[in-house]
């Protein structure tokens, strides 16, 4: 199926650079878009403030593709990974951790010539893992809705509208907030975080 026009015009204006590569890149590696539309900006913009409750709790999410990584690493090559199929950072790594040159090659036929860039991606995972918050490889595997972006392991008749509505609404925190307060008050109930998360399933 086509893209819509309006994604065309918008490709088209934030050339040579892929909206789908900038946005899994952290906010300080990304080029300067002194031109893009006003538009794209506040998307970025948006992203970037919900990511943490969609994206794996990484620096660089392993939804990242390959073909962004230049942006970080000026002089990655990333043509012979993209040539082997390796599209996406996930495919590359092992319970979180970068696999071994050695067993990529064996596995994907990367050419011994992709060691270099082997040992420059290994360098820059290793200078973002030492500002993480969290190292648990649990926050490093993709997401639901990481494999939605990069359309892996969808079931066949998905609705990616729904599944992301589903997703963000399992993501965003229940409304222990001033106004769920309020109802509690009106309500003269003392109304438990497990009650409210009963309360919106149903």
């Amino acid at each position: 199926k086509p893209p819509p026009q309006w994604a065309e015009i918008e490709k088209n204006l934030l050339k040579p650079y892929a909206l789908a590569d900038l946005m899994w890149l952290p906010k300080k590696h990304r080029p300067p878009l002194t031109h893009s539309p006003d538009l794209i900006t506040l998307r970025l913009q948006i992203w970037d403030r919900h990511r943490a409750t969609l994206s794996s709790k990484t620096t660089l999410s392993p939804a990242t593709p390959i073909a962004a990584l230049p942006y970080c690493i000026p002089t990655f090559h990333a043509r012979p990974w993209l040539d082997k199929k390796l599209t996406h950072i996930y495919q590359v790594l092992q319970q979180g951790e970068l696999m071994d040159f050695a067993k990529l090659r064996d596995m994907h036929s990367l050419p011994q010539a992709s060691l270099f860039s082997h040992m420059q991606l290994s360098s820059f995972l290793r200078k973002l893992s030492t500002v993480e918050t969290r190292s648990d490889p649990a926050n490093k595997q993709i997401t639901g809705w990481e494999q939605i972006c990069i359309n892996e392991a969808l079931p066949p008749l998905c609705k990616p509208i729904s599944m992301c509505y589903r997703l963000l609404a399992n993501c965003l925190p229940f409304p222990t907030t001033k106004i769920a307060q309020q109802w509690a008050t009106d309500l003269d109930e003392d109304i438990t975080s497990h009650q409210w998360h009963t309360l919106f399933q149903d």
